[in-house]
């Protein structure tokens, strides 16, 4: 990580390397890791080396479903790593600069963020892949609905308009489907339209 200058910065909880060495990782491991923590270990997508033919026909993201909620980088690693393996390299080869205007900073693409995780979780219990025992399912909901809990926490001091996004709306639904996951079997059902 580097700032708006080039000066490099401590790695973060999300940036420090899952392995010491350069190796050869299980992607349904590697999946339910970052399903469990909410966290992209990956990074963006320069970060990766991948073949196109192997992406969701040949597009960005993991079920095609995901429409304005759809986070390019960590939906199309679930992608790919639902088929196989992945080479992890700890050598850093490229830079990512932290500075106040990203888009994460946006508030619509955080909560678009926190949503798109849920459908991950969702596609990954539905097609039995890196959730697919239920203790694994029981801690990516739990993790999830804390990390939802403080933006939930941080959201009481919004303005009553801020309230009525289309955004704000769909996590709330979001939130409570989630929550209603860990009494149902961990089946994640809600609705909202991603287009």
């Amino acid at each position: 990580m580097i700032d708006e200058k080039g000066n490099v910065l401590p790695d973060k909880s999300w940036s420090k390397s899952i392995v010491e060495n350069t190796a050869r990782l299980s992607g349904d491991v590697v999946g339910r890791l970052m399903l469990q923590n909410i966290i992209n270990y990956l990074g963006e997508p320069t970060t990766a080396l991948i073949c196109k033919k192997y992406m969701h026909d040949g597009h960005l993201g993991w079920t095609g479903n995901e429409g304005k909620y759809r986070i390019s980088d960590f939906t199309t690693w679930f992608c790919l790593m639902s088929q196989g393996d992945l080479i992890y390299i700890t050598e850093p080869l490229s830079s990512f600069r932290q500075h106040a205007h990203q888009q994460h900073q946006n508030l619509d693409t955080h909560f678009g963020g926190l949503i798109c995780w849920t459908m991950m979780m969702r596609e990954a219990i539905e097609e039995n892949v890196f959730l697919k025992e239920d203790n694994d399912k029981r801690k990516a909901i739990i993790q999830w609905l804390k990390y939802a809990g403080e933006n939930l926490e941080v959201m009481k001091t919004y303005p009553e308009e801020y309230w009525n996004k289309s955004y704000v709306q769909d996590f709330l639904k979001v939130y409570a489907g989630m929550a209603a996951a860990l009494t149902n079997g961990y089946h994640i059902e809600y609705r909202i339209d991603p287009t």
